[in-house]
């Protein structure tokens, strides 16, 4: 199995988000004391780091509970390829935007961040590009690209990085009910050269979430269940009657009960084709102390989401996955969704290729065998991207939720909102600006999408 940390994201800002830590880099002492200079100074002590233990630390103490799980493959990356890196310029390109200009190793990097103007100044977007291959390989503009059609510009674009492999998947991009642009890029399955198609289907990673979030507000919509209600009202015999008694679905929801992760060292030894129900998951966390008092602080869990999974069971009294296929898949008209075996029997269903610690230099290598057999409540259920248009498009419509319940899942105005799943061999990302819709799936490492939904904004969003 690569080494690679496995990692499921459900996000409900714009973009990934990473926190300051104090910056000690003799070279960055010139780094202004602000929001955005002492963020340059954090990341290049991050990519100065000596050892892992220190990305760790980033993550544990500055990146926010809703991005922890994709940004950590990203951050191990970018702490890989940087080595002694010399800060050759930073540039602010807004109040609380900037770009910082390294050179490691002969090559420069461009890293471009915006941080939040609250305190305490997190990220709410963070890129790397480099003119070779890197985190994110940098695309020269299409030749005139300004008087092309969006259309053009995006499969010119895209058809440069599928041919230095820095992209394999699937795209989408529509406004409201209108589909503008959709396509498929590089291969599904690599030993076969399978190339990907519009409807291949992907692991979407924690944009499951969504739909454990969903099912839990149509839940309460019809009365089965209240956020306030405990896991004991649900789950009598759940193993910890202390955690039982004092979480709530709100506080699960919410990354806010102090359960931890799935992703452990029990994880790695059990048999990743057992886990098809969500007490199949309950062995690899149950035992484990809660991180902190259920309600006072904040900390992402994939462990809460198999909860809520087990409850959605409880109160429907239908399985997860026939509830999700029932009440959310059907209604939207998901044609090309599913919890699929991940073993291979599929044919429409994308293989996931990781690339371990290694970087842009290792060989990349099939995930199966990573990751549970199957989607669960918490991650990895599969979609083609005109399936999760259709998602959005349901919720927006209020096939899904009605109106008091469509606010409570998006939260704030919604007007920008992204939701993204990023891990070995997985990256996804569905954004929604306005009435623009973006949905990159790709079967790569992150920021494979990550970056991909980045340039289409930018490009659909001017024109």
């Amino acid at each position: 199995m690569s080494s690679k940390g496995i990692s499921w994201l459900c996000l409900s800002s714009l973009l990934l988000g990473v926190a300051v830590m104090s910056a000690a880099h003799p070279q960055v002492r010139r780094m202004p004391d602000s929001p955005t200079g002492r963020m340059a100074g954090a990341l290049v002590d991050l990519a100065d780091a000596p050892d892992e233990s220190a990305v760790e630390t980033f993550l544990d103490v500055r990146v926010t509970p809703s991005a922890r799980e994709a940004m950590a493959p990203m951050l191990r990356e970018y702490r890989d390829l940087l080595s002694a890196p010399e800060l050759d310029g930073a540039k602010k390109t807004g109040a609380f935007s900037a770009i910082l200009t390294l050179t490691s190793d002969g090559t420069t990097y461009r890293v471009s961040y915006e941080v939040a103007p609250e305190e305490p100044h997190q990220l709410t977007s963070f890129s790397v590009e480099t003119d070779s291959a890197g985190i994110s390989a940098a695309t020269p503009p299409v030749e005139g690209e300004t008087d092309l059609p969006s259309s053009e510009v995006t499969k010119g674009y895209l058809e440069k990085l599928a041919a230095v492999d820095t992209f394999s998947g699937s795209v989408l991009v529509a406004r409201g009910d209108t589909l503008l642009y959709e396509a498929a890029f590089g291969l599904a399955e690599r030993a076969s050269k399978t190339p990907n198609q519009t409807d291949t289907l992907f692991d979407i990673g924690s944009i499951t979430k969504m739909m454990t979030k969903v099912a839990i507000g149509q839940l309460a919509r019809d009365g089965k269940l209240s956020l306030d209600d405990t896991i004991a009202a649900h789950l009598h015999d759940y193993p910890s009657s202390e955690v039982a008694s004092s979480v709530t679905i709100d506080q699960l929801v919410h990354h806010r009960s102090g359960l931890g992760d799935i992703f452990n060292e029990k994880f790695q030894r059990i048999s990743k084709a057992s886990l098809l129900t969500p007490r199949d998951f309950f062995p690899i966390f149950v035992d484990d102390p809660l991180n902190f008092v259920p309600g006072s602080s904040q900390q992402y869990s994939n462990a809460g989401y198999i909860v809520l999974g087990a409850i959605i069971e409880a109160a429907s009294g239908q399985d997860y996955v026939s509830y999700i296929e029932d009440n959310i898949f059907a209604p939207a008209g998901m044609t090309e969704s599913g919890f699929i075996m991940r073993d291979g029997s599929h044919p429409n269903l994308a293989t996931g290729y990781t690339r371990g610690h290694g970087g842009a230099s290792s060989e990349l290598e099939s995930n199966r065998g990573m990751l549970p057999i199957r989607g669960c409540p918490a991650g990895s259920s599969s979609h083609s991207a005109k399936d999760l248009w259709r998602f959005e498009r349901a919720l927006r419509n209020g096939k899904l939720l009605d109106a008091k319940w469509a606010t409570w899942f998006f939260g704030g105005d919604g007007v920008v909102l992204g939701f993204g799943g990023g891990g070995p061999g997985v990256n996804a990302m569905l954004e929604l600006e306005r009435d623009l819709t973006i949905v990159v799936l790709a079967n790569l490492d992150p920021p494979a999408a990550e970056q991909v939904a980045k340039k289409l904004r930018e490009i659909w969003s001017e024109r």
